[in-house]
C-alpha cells in the first residue's frame, strides 16, 4: 500500500492569516479544517500499528477494481510452453480490493507490521513496472516442510504443500483466505515434505497450471499426487528456464532446473518473483550445484527476500549465491527441534555476516509479507535469536543419520534421508569410524 505524503502545515499557515477576517462568521469551519488534517495524520500513524488480525484482513481494503481484461489462460508471458496446463475453473478468487487476509489461528503469526526496504531493481537504470495491486506472500508454518501461498490481484499461487499430515490444514488456510482457484501450483520436487499434502490441494481446488518436472519417485506420496492429477484431468507443465508467468501485477521467471540429475534436491524448480521494484527468490531444496546453475543463467540479480533453500541447510545458501543476490531478508521454513538440525549454524552465521535479517517459522509461526511494489511490510519483526537448530531428544549435534534397514549412514541433509521411513531413521552423534565399526556403510551419494 503506497503511502501518501500529507502536510498540514501550509494549510494551518494560510488559515491563521485568514482567521482575523473570518473568525466572526466561520469559526467552526476553521477549527474543522485543522481537525480534519490532524485526523488524517493520526490515521496514517494508527494504520502502522494495526494488530496482526487487522493487518492481514485490511491490507487490501483501500483497493479498487481495475476493470482490466484477463491476461489469458495460465498468465504466460513468454514463449509457448510445450506441455499443456492443467484443466480447471478460471474464475478469480476475489475482487481486487476486497478485504480478505485473516491468518489461520492454527498457524499464528506475531508482532506488529514492520516496514522493509525501498531497494531499487538491480541495474539501476531498468524501468520499474507500475503496480496497482498489492502482493501478499504467506510462508505457512507446516513444521519440517515447505508451503507458500502467494496472492495478487485476485489470483492465487501455491508453492509446495508440506508433508502428508498438512493437506487438510493447508486447505482450511486457503479457504480462510477466500481462495477458490489456484492459478498456479508449483511442486518444486517430489520429496514428501514438499508434496505430501499436495494431493488434497489438487483434489479440493481447481488448478489452472501445475508446474512440475518429469521426475517422479517410487513412493506412495508421489503416487498419490500423480493419481489425483489423473483423476482431475490435470497435466503437468514442465518448467522452462527463462519462461515468465504473470500473477496479477507480479511476474515470476523460471530459473532452474535446466535438466534433471540424480539428486532430487538439485532438480528443484526455482523461481524469481518480481513485484514493482521488489523481488523474491524461491529455490526449493536446491543445493550449491543448482545454485551455481541459476547464477550461470544470467537471469538472477539482487533480490530483496530470499526463501532460504533446503530449510536453512548448510548444503544450500552458498557463499557465491548470497554474495550475488545480497538479500535484505531471508525466510527459513523448518520445524522446531527437527531431526536434521535445521537451520544449520553455518547458514545462520553466513546470514548474520552479510547483515541479512531472518524470519523463521519454527520460532514465529506463519509469516506474512506484503508488497506494494516499492515497500515491503511484515506481520512480525525479524528473529533476534540467531540460534541454529537442535534435534529433539539430543543435547549433542547430530553428525549422521543411520538407516537401520539398509545399514548405511548419511549426512542429515542428504536427499536419501528425506526418503527414509521414520521407523528406520536413527540420528547419531557417533563418529564416522565408530559407525563403520558398528557395521554401517557410508552413503555413496553424500559421501560422509
Amino acid at each position: 500500500m503506497k503511502k501518501r505524503k500529507f502536510s498540514i502545515f501550509p494549510a494551518i499557515a494560510s488559515l491563521l492569516l485568514f482567521l482575523p477576517s473570518c473568525a466572526a462568521t466561520q469559526p467552526a469551519d476553521v477549527h474543522g479544517s485543522v481537525a480534519s488534517g490532524a485526523v488524517i495524520v493520526e490515521t496514517a500513524s494508527a494504520d502502522r500499528a494495526l494488530s496482526v488480525e487487522d493487518q492481514t484482513a485490511g491490507m487490501r481494503a483501500s483497493g479498487e477494481e481495475t476493470g482490466e481484461e484477463s491476461r489469458g489462460a495460465g498468465g504466460m508471458v513468454g514463449p509457448e510452453n510445450e506441455a499443456n496446463p492443467g484443466q480447471g475453473n478460471a474464475d478469480t478468487i476475489h475482487e481486487t480490493g476486497q478485504s480478505i487476509r485473516q491468518p489461520d489461528s492454527e498457524w499464528p503469526a506475531g508482532g506488529n507490521t514492520e516496514p522493509g526496504s525501498n531497494r531499487q531493481p538491480a541495474g539501476g537504470n531498468e524501468e520499474t513496472p507500475e503496480v496497482t495491486e498489492e502482493l501478499e506472500i504467506h510462508f505457512l508454518d507446516v513444521g519440517q516442510g515447505d508451503c507458500t501461498l502467494l496472492l495478487c490481484g485476485g489470483e492465487a499461487m501455491l508453492i509446495d504443500a508440506g508433508d502428508n499430515e498438512q493437506g487438510t490444514r493447508i486447505q482450511n488456510y486457503l479457504r480462510k483466505q477466500n481462495v477458490e482457484t489456484l492459478k498456479y501450483v508449483v511442486c518444486t520436487h517430489p520429496d514428501e515434505d514438499h508434496i505430501g499434502g499436495m494431493d488434497v490441494i489438487l483434489y479440493k481446488f481447481d488448478c489452472e497450471t501445475i508446474l512440475m518436472t518429469e521426475e517422479d519417485k517410487d513412493t506412495n506420496t508421489c503416487r498419490d499426487v500423480v493419481d489425483t492429477m489423473k483423476n482431475r484431468g490435470y497435466e503437468r507443465t514442465l518448467p522452462v528456464v527463462g519462461q515468465q508467468y504473470s500473477l496479477g501485477d507480479a511476474c515470476f521467471t523460471i530459473l532452474a532446473p535446466s535438466d534433471l540429475g540424480d539428486d532430487s534436491n538439485n532438480n528443484s524448480i526455482a523461481i524469481l518473483l518480481t513485484h514493482g521494484s521488489n523481488s523474491i527468490l524461491f529455490t526449493g531444496d536446491a543445493e550449491e550445484e543448482e545454485e551455481a546453475e541459476m547464477l550461470n543463467s544470467g537471469i538472477l540479480k539482487d533480490v530483496d527476500v530470499y526463501k532460504a533453500g533446503h530449510h536453512g541447510s548448510r548444503t544450500s545458501s552458498s557463499e557465491r549465491l548470497l554474495e550475488a543476490v545480497l538479500p535484505e531478508y531471508a525466510v527459513i521454513s523448518c520445524g522446531e527441534g527437527n531431526s536434521y538440525g535445521h537451520p544449520h549454524a553455518e547458514t545462520m552465521n553466513a546470514f548474520r555476516a552479510l547483515g541479512i535479517q531472518v524470519f523463521r517459522t519454527d520460532e514465529q509461526g506463519s509469516i506474512v509479507l506484503t508488497s506494494d511494489g516499492s515497500e515491503i511490510l511484515w506481520n512480525c519483526s525479524p528473529s533476534a535469536t540467531w540460534l541454529a537448530g537442535e534435534p529433539v531428544g539430543s543435547n549433542e549435534a547430530v553428525s549422521y543419520i543411520c538407516n537401520t534397514n539398509t545399514k548405511k549412514f548419511h549426512y542429515p541433509e542428504c536427499s536419501s534421508v528425506e526418503q527414509m521411513e521414520e521407523k528406520n531413521k536413527l540420528p547419531t552423534s557417533a563418529t564416522r569410524e565408530e559407525l563403520i565399526d558398528q557395521g554401517y556403510d557410508p552413503c555413496k551419494k553424500c559421501n560422509p
